[in-house]
């Protein structure tokens, strides 16, 4: 599990902090992990390039069910404040 979450840690700091988006984890998307995996692959091997990139499609894929599951969930909405 330390594997997975420090590869999410070190595609927010390497990458989208470089962005200007540090805060912005849950807006990363596709053509952000292919810009992060070209630079992997600039400075390490396939393989490890490849360790990572599966870490991260895991945690999005997390990401998308955790969001999806809130929608099914009745009285899962937020609520506004009056």
């Amino acid at each position: 599990m330390q594997g997975y979450t420090s590869a999410v840690r070190w595609f927010a700091a390497g990458y989208l902090a470089g962005q200007g988006r540090q805060d912005q984890l849950g807006a990363g998307d596709a053509q952000d992990m292919q810009q992060w995996m070209t630079q992997l692959l600039d400075r390490y091997r396939g393989a490890y390039a490849s360790i990572q990139f599966r870490a991260l499609r895991q945690f999005f894929k997390w990401r998308a069910d955790e969001e999806e599951s809130l929608t099914r969930w009745p009285g899962s909405e937020r609520r506004r404040s009056p």
